[in-house]
Formats: structure tokens, sequence, C-alpha cells
């Protein structure tokens, strides 16, 4: 059987790689504020990918999707965040929140699943 490493843990050793390695699992960590653009249009992902395609109608014209299909989505449970985990991934994204519109404070509840 494969074992896999708690989240709380993982996330540590992951923040740890990164400082060591600004592109460690292929930039999935960095903060998304690194790869803004000047002028670019930001989309929320909990706002539905909808907006994003007619946006890009709108723009140029491009056929919206008849529907859009959840891809690659991970199977099993959703990680269990602690407070300690929250307050970590809330330093680590400091700048996203801020930038993005976020409430750094309004985490998800101890020991609560998220998704």
């Amino acid at each position: 059987a494969e074992r896999v490493l708690p989240f709380g843990p993982w996330l540590r050793l992951a923040q740890l790689r990164r400082q060591w390695k600004p592109h460690y699992r292929d930039n999935h960590l960095r903060p998304q504020t690194e790869f803004e653009s000047l002028g670019a249009e930001v989309f929320r992902i909990e706002d539905g990918m909808e907006r994003v395609f007619d946006r890009l109608h709108e723009l140029f014209g491009i056929d919206k999707p008849e529907s859009i299909e959840v891809v690659n989505r991970s199977p099993g449970p959703l990680p269990r965040l602690t407070n300690s985990d929250i307050r970590l991934v809330s330093r680590m994204y400091r700048g996203d929140f801020e930038r993005f519109g976020y409430d750094i404070d309004a985490g998800p509840e101890r020991d609560r699943a998220v998704g």
C-alpha cells in the first residue's frame, strides 16, 4: 500500500523545498502574484469558468462550450486543515490574499475538510 504524508507535514516540507527551489513542483506552489502580468484581467476559479469563456467570446468571438467538464479531480478525501496549516498558508500566500481580494481571516474552521 502506498503511504501518503499527511497534509500538514507535506505543507511544511513543500514550503522548505520551495525556499530552496522556487520552481519546485513545476510552480504549482508559487504565489499567483508572481505570475500576474501588468494589466492582466484576473478571474477567480470559484466564480466559474463560464465568465472566462464569456469574456473570450466578447473579445475574440470564440465559441463558448455547451458544457465545461471537470477533469483531473483528486480522488479520495480532502485534506483536513488545522489552524496551524491555515496560518502557514496565510503567510505563504499573503500577497495573493491581498491582491485578489480574499479575506485572509476567513479560513475554514479548525480540523474541517475544505474543497
